[in-house]
């Protein structure tokens, strides 16, 4: 049985799934670690570890899960899963007590894949940015796109010329967060020839692919 981690909002794992169901293949999907839509029992003796996970209403079958994917980070973002509003809390705490939840969390996940460490995981913990997992493609043999760092108008320019086309997205994963009841993302993006000019002469590294 695979398990997927993930989150809510990842098309790419939803196609994923589709394919695993048209394989009859047998999965089950963490997207949260949230404790008001997860409930995680974990016990730690000398005799044994053992952990329960009820996501989504539905218990994960733990004891079957033997391969692990690890797509996206099911943290979350903090202030988003606080609940208590920060605009009550003196300026002062803010910050430290979102610094401590999210350390909190972090915790947690990693108790939680220490559960799985005997399975097979398509990728580790320690791995899961873009730049790994496209050299490990290419050494299995896989095609995959030019690619490029950049953090300068120069070089992106050249590169649309070469390719007619990029597109550009964040190094590791994408950033999501809401402000005055709107919620902002980070997203893959197409570079052209028109778009040139709104881009500054120099900006934050990213990456650029080949269409």
């Amino acid at each position: 049985m695979i398990l997927i981690l993930s989150q809510h909002v990842d098309p790419a794992t939803n196609n994923v799934c589709r394919w695993l169901n048209f394989l009859n293949a047998k999965w089950a999907r963490l997207n949260s670690l949230k404790h008001d839509s997860t409930e995680i029992d974990i016990k730690l003796s000398n005799e044994s570890e053992s952990i329960r996970i009820i996501t989504s209403n539905e218990e994960i079958a733990s004891e079957k899960i033997n391969t692990v994917w690890y797509r996206r980070s099911p943290l979350g973002y903090v202030r988003a899963d606080l609940n208590l509003n920060l605009k009550e809390l003196p300026s002062l705490l803010k910050e430290p007590l979102v610094i401590h939840l999210a350390g909190e969390k972090a915790c947690l996940f990693r108790a939680v894949a220490s559960q799985f460490k005997h399975c097979f995981w398509l990728n580790g913990l320690e791995s899961p940015d873009k730049y790994y997992q496209l050299k490990c493609a290419r050494l299995a043999g896989l095609k995959i796109p030019d690619t490029f760092i950049v953090s300068n108008k120069k070089k992106l320019t050249e590169l649309v010329h070469q390719f007619g086309e990029v597109i550009t997205k964040p190094l590791t994963e994408v950033l999501n967060f809401s402000f005055q009841g709107q919620i902002y993302m980070s997203y893959t993006q197409m570079i052209d020839e028109n778009s040139l000019a709104s881009i500054p002469e120099f900006f934050t590294t990213l990456w650029f692919k080949e269409i």
